[in-house]
């Protein structure tokens, strides 16, 4: 297939296959668990994520699981310090388009942020699957060294697919 031929195609899936209703509710379900017990050694306090209570313990080790004593949920214990992971998940959306099937393929990307003390999420596509016609990857996909890398950038510049 040429460039030409994949640009409409992937424009004309784009006008026809809209995201779920739900969409939005689907994807902080899928991303419940994306959550961190931040300790601030200088201060001496601890603080969750997903319930955002501070208190107050000197008994927690960095890279531990311990329970939140507001939410009871278990998190894994990171320091304010260094930098602090973010976590990743992949999804997929089965669309139809006519008599053509796509399978859309999504990475959640989940991120602390110092400031206002909070995780947050991005989402990309990076895949489309055709069957029939093929597998085609967002330019925000990067291979190197036998790795793949999605670029969650807003500031990265959007140029198309590729096959």
């Amino acid at each position: 297939m040429k460039q030409d031929d994949i640009d409409n195609m992937m424009d004309n899936i784009d006008k026809k296959c809209k995201l779920p209703k739900y969409w939005d509710k689907f994807i902080e379900e899928q991303s419940r668990n994306h959550n961190y017990i931040v300790k601030n050694c200088s201060e001496k306090t601890l603080y969750c994520t997903n319930c955002h209570h501070t208190f107050y313990k000197t008994k927690y080790n960095i890279r531990s699981i311990q329970t939140c004593p507001n939410c009871n949920n278990r998190y894994e214990v990171v320091s304010v310090n260094s930098s602090i992971p973010s976590f990743k998940k992949s999804v997929t959306l089965l669309q139809r388009t006519g008599k053509q099937i796509v399978v859309r393929v999504f990475e959640i990307e989940s991120y602390y942020m110092c400031s206002t003390k909070s995780m947050n999420r991005h989402i990309q596509e990076y895949c489309r699957i055709i069957p029939g016609k093929g597998k085609f990857l967002s330019n925000c996909v990067w291979f190197f060294l036998g790795y793949m890398r999605i670029y969650h950038s807003s500031s990265y510049y959007y140029s198309g697919w590729r096959k």
